[in-house]
Protein backbone atom coordinates (compact mmCIF):
# COMPACT_ATOMS: atom_id res chain seq x y z
CA UNK A 1 0.00 0.00 0.00
CA UNK A 2 1.16 3.32 -1.17
CA UNK A 3 0.26 6.94 0.29
CA UNK A 4 -0.29 9.82 -2.36
CA UNK A 5 1.95 13.07 -1.51
CA UNK A 6 1.11 15.78 -4.44
CA UNK A 7 3.16 18.83 -4.19
CA UNK A 8 1.87 21.43 -6.72
CA UNK A 9 1.29 19.26 -9.56
CA UNK A 10 -1.34 19.51 -12.50
CA UNK A 11 -4.39 17.72 -12.22
CA UNK A 12 -6.53 16.67 -14.78
CA UNK A 13 -10.20 15.31 -13.68
CA UNK A 14 -12.83 13.58 -15.66
CA UNK A 15 -16.24 13.62 -14.05
CA UNK A 16 -19.19 11.90 -15.77
CA UNK A 17 -21.31 14.73 -13.82
CA UNK A 18 -20.86 17.54 -11.39
CA UNK A 19 -20.06 15.99 -7.72
CA UNK A 20 -18.66 12.53 -9.23
CA UNK A 21 -14.90 13.95 -8.92
CA UNK A 22 -15.21 15.87 -6.00
CA UNK A 23 -16.92 12.68 -4.00
CA UNK A 24 -14.28 10.58 -5.32
CA UNK A 25 -11.24 13.00 -4.81
CA UNK A 26 -12.14 16.22 -4.00
CA UNK A 27 -9.77 16.47 -0.83
CA UNK A 28 -6.82 15.65 -3.44
CA UNK A 29 -7.87 18.29 -5.71
CA UNK A 30 -8.39 20.92 -2.64
CA UNK A 31 -4.81 20.05 -1.56
CA UNK A 32 -3.26 20.54 -4.92
CA UNK A 33 -5.69 24.03 -5.59
CA UNK A 34 -3.61 24.92 -2.04
CA UNK A 35 -0.36 24.35 -3.20
CA UNK A 36 -0.83 26.75 -6.30
CA UNK A 37 -1.23 23.53 -8.68
CA UNK A 38 -2.89 23.89 -11.94
CA UNK A 39 -6.51 21.49 -12.17
CA UNK A 40 -9.23 21.55 -14.68
CA UNK A 41 -12.23 19.30 -14.27
CA UNK A 42 -14.09 17.98 -17.47
CA UNK A 43 -17.74 17.61 -16.74
CA UNK A 44 -19.32 15.01 -19.79
CA UNK A 45 -23.11 16.05 -18.83
CA UNK A 46 -23.87 19.70 -18.75
CA UNK A 47 -25.86 19.78 -15.70
CA UNK A 48 -25.46 22.00 -12.53
CA UNK A 49 -23.87 24.77 -14.28
CA UNK A 50 -24.34 27.53 -12.29
CA UNK A 51 -23.04 25.28 -9.47
CA UNK A 52 -19.86 24.45 -11.15
CA UNK A 53 -19.34 28.00 -12.52
CA UNK A 54 -19.75 29.25 -9.15
CA UNK A 55 -17.29 26.62 -7.31
CA UNK A 56 -14.83 27.21 -10.18
CA UNK A 57 -14.55 30.88 -9.92
CA UNK A 58 -14.39 30.63 -5.54
CA UNK A 59 -11.50 27.53 -5.57
CA UNK A 60 -9.75 28.98 -8.72
CA UNK A 61 -9.73 25.66 -10.92
CA UNK A 62 -10.41 25.18 -14.79
CA UNK A 63 -13.02 23.21 -16.26
CA UNK A 64 -15.01 22.06 -19.23
CA UNK A 65 -17.87 20.88 -20.17
CA UNK A 66 -17.89 18.18 -22.77
CA UNK A 67 -20.95 18.03 -24.20
CA UNK A 68 -23.48 20.76 -24.82
CA UNK A 69 -26.37 18.16 -24.00
CA UNK A 70 -26.95 16.31 -21.14
CA UNK A 71 -26.76 13.52 -23.54
CA UNK A 72 -24.96 10.74 -22.29
CA UNK A 73 -21.28 10.38 -23.28
CA UNK A 74 -20.34 7.29 -25.82
CA UNK A 75 -17.36 5.66 -26.93
CA UNK A 76 -16.74 6.84 -30.69
CA UNK A 77 -14.24 8.15 -32.59
CA UNK A 78 -15.79 11.30 -32.50
CA UNK A 79 -15.37 11.04 -28.52
CA UNK A 80 -11.60 9.39 -28.52
CA UNK A 81 -10.05 12.63 -30.52
CA UNK A 82 -12.16 15.43 -28.38
CA UNK A 83 -10.74 14.09 -25.41
CA UNK A 84 -7.47 13.79 -27.34
CA UNK A 85 -7.63 17.43 -27.93
CA UNK A 86 -8.07 18.26 -24.19
CA UNK A 87 -5.51 16.05 -22.55
CA UNK A 88 -2.58 16.95 -24.80
CA UNK A 89 -3.68 20.45 -25.33
CA UNK A 90 -1.92 21.75 -22.33
CA UNK A 91 1.84 20.85 -21.45
CA UNK A 92 2.02 17.63 -19.65
CA UNK A 93 -0.34 17.09 -17.14
CA UNK A 94 1.16 15.00 -13.68
CA UNK A 95 -2.45 13.60 -13.19
CA UNK A 96 -5.44 12.09 -14.56
CA UNK A 97 -7.94 11.31 -12.51
CA UNK A 98 -11.23 8.80 -13.89
CA UNK A 99 -13.89 7.22 -11.95
CA UNK A 100 -13.75 3.34 -11.82
CA UNK A 101 -14.13 0.89 -14.45
CA UNK A 102 -16.37 -1.00 -11.77
CA UNK A 103 -18.69 1.40 -11.21
CA UNK A 104 -22.69 0.40 -11.62
CA UNK A 105 -23.01 3.86 -13.37
CA UNK A 106 -23.03 3.09 -17.45
CA UNK A 107 -21.69 7.15 -16.97
CA UNK A 108 -18.61 5.76 -15.00
CA UNK A 109 -17.65 2.80 -17.18
CA UNK A 110 -18.04 5.18 -20.75
CA UNK A 111 -15.79 7.63 -19.20
CA UNK A 112 -13.37 4.89 -17.92
CA UNK A 113 -13.36 3.92 -21.64
CA UNK A 114 -12.87 7.27 -23.40
CA UNK A 115 -10.02 8.03 -20.93
CA UNK A 116 -7.99 4.82 -21.46
CA UNK A 117 -8.52 4.94 -25.53
CA UNK A 118 -7.11 8.60 -25.33
CA UNK A 119 -4.70 8.15 -22.70
CA UNK A 120 -2.37 5.51 -24.71
CA UNK A 121 0.37 7.97 -25.33
CA UNK A 122 -0.27 9.92 -21.74
CA UNK A 123 3.09 9.63 -19.61
CA UNK A 124 2.04 11.27 -16.46
CA UNK A 125 -0.10 8.87 -13.75
CA UNK A 126 -3.58 7.81 -14.01
CA UNK A 127 -5.72 7.15 -10.80
CA UNK A 128 -9.31 5.63 -10.45
CA UNK A 129 -11.39 7.27 -7.68
CA UNK A 130 -14.38 5.36 -5.80
CA UNK A 131 -17.28 7.09 -5.14
CA UNK A 132 -18.98 6.12 -1.98
CA UNK A 133 -22.63 5.72 -3.97
CA UNK A 134 -21.07 2.34 -5.90
CA UNK A 135 -18.88 0.63 -3.59
CA UNK A 136 -20.88 -2.13 -2.28
CA UNK A 137 -21.38 -3.39 -5.67
CA UNK A 138 -17.47 -2.77 -7.17
CA UNK A 139 -16.01 -5.97 -6.63
CA UNK A 140 -13.01 -4.78 -9.09
CA UNK A 141 -11.71 -2.05 -6.95
CA UNK A 142 -8.54 -2.67 -5.68
CA UNK A 143 -7.29 0.35 -4.05
CA UNK A 144 -3.77 0.80 -3.92
CA UNK A 145 -3.08 4.75 -3.18
CA UNK A 146 -4.00 6.51 -0.08
CA UNK A 147 -4.26 10.62 0.39
CA UNK A 148 -4.81 11.54 3.95
CA UNK A 149 -6.55 14.33 4.86
CA UNK A 150 -6.33 15.63 8.51
CA UNK A 151 -9.61 17.86 7.63
CA UNK A 152 -12.57 16.80 5.15
CA UNK A 153 -15.22 19.17 6.04
CA UNK A 154 -14.04 21.42 2.91
CA UNK A 155 -14.28 18.71 0.46
CA UNK A 156 -18.11 18.13 1.68
CA UNK A 157 -18.71 21.68 1.14
CA UNK A 158 -18.21 21.60 -1.49
CA UNK A 159 -20.02 18.49 -2.62
CA UNK A 160 -22.44 19.96 -0.71
CA UNK A 161 -22.62 23.19 -3.25
CA UNK A 162 -25.03 20.79 -5.62
CA UNK A 163 -28.60 20.16 -4.75
CA UNK A 164 -28.60 16.88 -5.43
CA UNK A 165 -26.02 15.80 -2.83
CA UNK A 166 -27.64 15.11 0.33
CA UNK A 167 -26.89 13.72 3.70
CA UNK A 168 -27.13 10.48 3.00
CA UNK A 169 -24.14 11.00 0.42
CA UNK A 170 -22.24 13.34 2.46
CA UNK A 171 -22.35 10.65 5.45
CA UNK A 172 -21.13 8.01 3.52
CA UNK A 173 -18.75 9.97 1.71
CA UNK A 174 -17.29 10.89 5.53
CA UNK A 175 -17.49 7.04 6.53
CA UNK A 176 -15.51 5.99 3.64
CA UNK A 177 -13.10 8.55 3.87
CA UNK A 178 -12.56 7.01 7.95
CA UNK A 179 -12.40 3.40 6.60
CA UNK A 180 -9.80 4.47 3.90
CA UNK A 181 -7.91 6.60 6.89
CA UNK A 182 -6.91 3.29 8.58
CA UNK A 183 -3.96 2.74 5.65
CA UNK A 184 -2.65 6.37 6.33
CA UNK A 185 -1.60 8.30 9.50
CA UNK A 186 -4.49 11.17 8.94
CA UNK A 187 -8.27 10.65 10.37
CA UNK A 188 -9.58 10.92 6.78
CA UNK A 189 -8.22 9.44 3.73
CA UNK A 190 -9.23 9.09 -0.42
CA UNK A 191 -8.83 5.83 -1.75
CA UNK A 192 -7.53 5.00 -5.86
CA UNK A 193 -6.41 2.12 -7.93
CA UNK A 194 -3.61 3.13 -9.86
CA UNK A 195 -4.42 2.42 -13.35
CA UNK A 196 -0.89 3.34 -14.26
CA UNK A 197 2.76 5.40 -13.80
CA UNK A 198 5.21 5.86 -16.20
CA UNK A 199 8.56 6.58 -14.47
Amino acid sequence: MESLKNEGKSILALSPHPDDAELGAGGFILNELSKQGFVKIVYFYKEKVTSVIENSSKLNYSYEFFSNSQSRPVLNNHSVSQLDDIIYSKEQYDYILIPHYGDSHQDHKIVNELAIASSRKFTGTILQYEVSAYINNNKSYNPNIFFGMDNIQDKLDWCNSYWDVDNNILESTRALAILRSANTNYPYAESFELLRCTL
